[in-house]
Order: C-alpha cells, then sequence, then structure tokens
C-alpha cells in the first residue's frame, strides 16, 4: 500500500559523477544544519491525534455536517489535497463536506451560503499569524451568517486570536517554526481530515516513514529525493526554466496546486533561480496547453503524475464503434498519458513519471514527505532560504495601505477601452 514508483527518460535524469554526488552531499548538509526543516520533527504524537479525533467525533456528535475551512495558502492547500484522497476512498458513503473560504470573492462566497441552507455548520480558522487580512475577513462573514456556529481555531499565536475568538471556542496550535506550506500534518491538516473520517493515524505513520527514509544523514546513493534534487538542478541550470507538473489523476490535482506553492515560495529568492512549477491536468491539457510544448522552446521539464489502478472504479467502456470499446477508464487515460510522454520523449522534452499504487492516503503521506524534502535539498543546491517568503510580505503591506486610505490608486495609465 502506497507505494511510489518514479521513472525518467534517463538521458536526462538519474546520473552525475562521483565528484558532483559528493558536492551535492556537502550543500545537502550544509543547507539542513543552516536551515534546519521543522517538518521532520515528530509532533503530532498519540495524545495530540487522540486530541484530534475526540475533536472530530464531538463535531459528528453535536450534528456537524458541514465544515468552512478558512484559510490561505498553507492553511488550506493542504487539506484541499488531503480531502480529494479521503473522498476517492468514500464515494458514495460521504457524510461530511469541507467547503474552502480561501479568498474574497463574492460569487464562491454566495454560493456556500445557498448551498448551506438549513445545514448545521462549523468552521476552522487556520492562519498562521493570526492576523491573515483574507481570513479575518471570511470569519466576519462567517460569524454574521452563522451567528450561532462555532469556530475551532488553529494557529501559532494564540495571544493574537483573543479579539476575534468567542469564549469557550478551542484553539490547536501549530509549531511556531513550521511554515504554512509545510504544515499539512499538523493540526492544520489533520482537523479537516479527521472531519472527514479520514484515517489520520496511517496518514502520519506513512508520513513520518518516508521523512525517515530521506533524511539528510541517508547517503545519496539510497536516498531519492537527494537523487531527484540534483537532477532537477542539473536541468535547470542547463536551460531548463519550467517544471510541468501533469496530474493524470483526478484526485492528485489538488496536490498538484500544493506542490506549486510548496516549490514556488519555498525556491523563488532570486533571479539565478529559474525553475517555475506550473500545473496541468491530463488528458484536459493535452487539448490546450500540449501544442506549445511539443513546438516551440525546448526549456520545460515534464513531471507525470499517475495511479497503478482505480481498483472497483476502472469502469468498463461497452461494445461501440469507437476504439477504446471493451477497455477500462483506468487504461484508457493510463494510455493518454503513456502517448503523450512518448511523444515529448521523441521530442527531446526531460519526461519524469511518479506512478502512486492507488489514490489513497498513504501514497499521498509518502509523496508529502518526498516533495518537502526534494525542495529542502533544491534549496540547498540553490544556497537560499526554503522557510521564509519575503515577496509574498511586500505585497500584504501594500494591500493594507491601500485599505486603509480607502480607495483604489489608479497606478496604471490606461490604454484603451473595449
Amino acid at each position: 500500500m502506497g507505494k511510489i514508483i518514479v521513472s525518467a527518460n534517463t538521458r536526462f535524469l538519474f546520473s552525475a559523477s562521483s565528484e558532483t554526488t559528493q558536492w551535492a552531499e556537502e550543500k545537502f548538509h550544509e543547507g539542513v544544519q543552516k536551515y534546519p526543516p521543522a517538518f521532520r520533527e515528530k509532533n503530532c504524537n498519540k495524545d495530540l491525534l487522540d486530541k484530534i479525533e475526540a475533536w472530530a467525533q464531538k463535531q459528528h456528535a453535536d450534528g456537524i455536517s458541514d465544515m468552512i475551512v478558512i484559510g490561505m495558502g498553507g492553511s488550506s492547500l493542504g487539506a484541499k489535497a488531503l480531502e480529494s484522497v479521503i473522498r476517492h476512498e468514500q464515494i458514495g458513503r460521504e457524510k461530511t463536506f469541507l467547503h474552502f473560504w480561501e479568498g474574497s470573492h463574492p460569487t464562491a462566497i454566495a454560493q456556500v451560503l445557498h448551498q448551506l441552507e438549513n445545514r448545521k455548520v462549523a468552521a476552522l480558522f487556520v492562519s498562521k499569524s493570526g492576523t491573515t487580512l483574507e481570513s479575518r475577513t471570511m470569519l466576519a462573514l462567517f460569524r454574521q451568517f452563522f451567528p450561532e456556529s462555532r469556530v475551532t481555531f488553529v494557529t501559532s499565536h494564540p495571544e493574537k486570536i483573543k479579539d476575534i475568538q468567542n469564549e469557550g471556542e478551542e484553539t490547536f496550535l501549530i509549531p511556531e517554526n513550521l511554515g504554512g506550506r509545510y504544515s499539512v500534518i499538523s493540526p492544520v491538516g489533520l482537523l479537516p481530515a479527521a472531519f472527514l473520517n479520514g484515517n489520520i493515524r496511517t496518514l502520519v505513520g506513512h508520513y513520518y516513514q518516508a521523512i525517515d527514509k530521506l533524511e539528510a544523514e541517508i547517503p545519496f546513493a539510497e536516498n531519492p529525493a537527494k537523487k531527484m534534487a540534483l537532477s532537477y538542478y542539473k536541468l535547470f541550470t542547463s536551460g531548463f526554466h519550467t517544471n510541468v507538473l501533469w496530474s493524470y489523476s483526478r484526485e492528485f490535482h489538488p496536490f498538484m496546486d500544493w506542490i506549486v506553492q510548496l516549490w514556488a515560495e519555498s525556491l523563488g529568492k532570486n533571479e539565478l533561480v529559474r525553475a517555475l512549477p506550473v500545473p496541468a491536468k491530463g488528458p484536459e491539457d493535452q487539448h490546450s496547453v500540449l501544442q506549445y510544448y511539443m513546438s516551440c522552446a525546448n526549456e520545460f521539464i515534464h513531471t507525470f503524475f499517475h495511479v497503478d489502478t482505480y481498483g472497483a472504479y476502472s469502469i468498463p467502456v461497452p461494445e461501440y464503434p469507437v476504439i477504446s470499446s471493451g477497455k477500462s477508464l483506468w487504461r484508457i487515460l493510463h494510455s493518454q498519458m503513456k502517448s503523450i510522454e512518448m511523444a515529448l520523449d521523441k521530442k527531446d522534452r526531460p519526461v519524469i513519471e511518479f506512478i502512486a499504487s492507488a489514490p489513497n492516503i498513504e501514497s499521498l503521506g509518502k509523496q508529502m514527505a518526498f516533495w518537502m524534502w526534494l525542495v529542502t535539498y533544491l534549496a540547498a543546491l540553490y544556497g537560499v532560504n526554503p522557510y521564509d517568503q519575503p515577496g509574498v510580505e511586500l505585497g500584504k503591506v501594500i494591500c493594507k495601505e491601500i485599505l486603509s486610505e480607502d480607495k483604489i490608486p489608479e497606478n496604471l495609465s490606461a490604454a484603451f477601452e473595449l
């Protein structure tokens, strides 16, 4: 259960001289010592898991059917990735539901409000700082529309939420040194997963197993995260500037969004890093962006994600005048992915493939650990801090200044009107 297989067109990847691997090992150890990864600390102990499960059981006992998750970026993307695979395992048996209020989109809020008429609702307010503008805004709306509903708070700074927390409302702590985009295996992701009746103990167990197997002390030859980090680095420093993340499993689409944030905010620190992550959904995007990737500048790495089986959901196509007649939908989807991989390979495009045994909580826990380590090792090769995000903070400051002035500045000149 949860096995991950990684393969690639090997003329691009996995080969390096002993001098290069020795240099990389030194950089890996230097980076981990300078910027210790908090995600490897085993904070999710039995007491915390017991507390989270007891919280979920109380929500169910109180008749809560819908939970609104109020949070931005790392406060919601990991939970959405977990929700997607949990839902796959519960098809036809769903009893509880998550709704994500992530931004200031009026129609999205209105749609959820319409869906939740006559349903019993609660909320999770997830903000590491406790002061996130969008999250506080959404909480104000939640209090207005659901005045009798309770809120559970998830933060690193309980002292900063006293002005918005009602008496008796519970707080779960995010470890102070654990950045938002690395916090999915904490109350940030585990509370929503537990509310959906996901097996959080299995998730945490497989995550920590993978964390241990990919530690900096594990030598290069035995550490796939180090191998992939060096392979990506060699490609990015030899003319390839974008990593296209193709998801050929609907259940992994939200996981791609999680990787994009993890990658972009951790690595995008200076002009020397040219390694943009771009998500793509297969097979739909075969009919949109593939033409560009096949025919324009060869500067894209293509990373594919798929599952080895859909089990009972591998629906067969009935007899019909179409070449796919008699084949399962899984086989058709897999054939579509392999055909694109082979076409890209013929055009000398680097191709990497991640195959999970199934879209389940075990494989997702392992992959999350893998990508956290991979990004950490890539950051070490670039010599950047993977745990800060100075570029994001500037926009937050300017937005607060604009709102305090109560007018939208016209800092761009009008070019034309349609």
